[in-house]
């Protein structure tokens, strides 16, 4: 009984063994990720802030841009109904 129960704590030990090894191995490659990423998110060019206020801007351009095309395609969809009532 004791050899039985010594052969189950040693196959245990190897299988958490093994899972401490791929743990690590994973914790490893995400530390790796993370300083590859940091020169571009944390040392960037340009701070949070200023990335911000360009995706405003942007996206304020971006609809100003949306109206003047709804207004467009609207002009030209009334002067075509005008035309095929004359």
């Amino acid at each position: 009984m004791k050899t039985a129960e010594k052969a189950r704590r040693v196959d245990k030990i190897a299988s958490l063994s093994s899972q401490k090894k791929d743990t690590e191995g994973e914790l490893e490659k995400t530390e790796q990720y993370l300083s590859d990423l940091k020169p571009a998110c944390v040392d960037g060019d340009s701070s949070y802030g200023d990335r911000k206020a360009a995706r405003t801007k942007e996206i304020t351009a971006l609809k100003q841009a949306q109206g003047i095309l709804e207004g467009a395609f609207a002009e030209k969809a009334q002067s075509k109904f005008l035309q095929i009532h004359k």
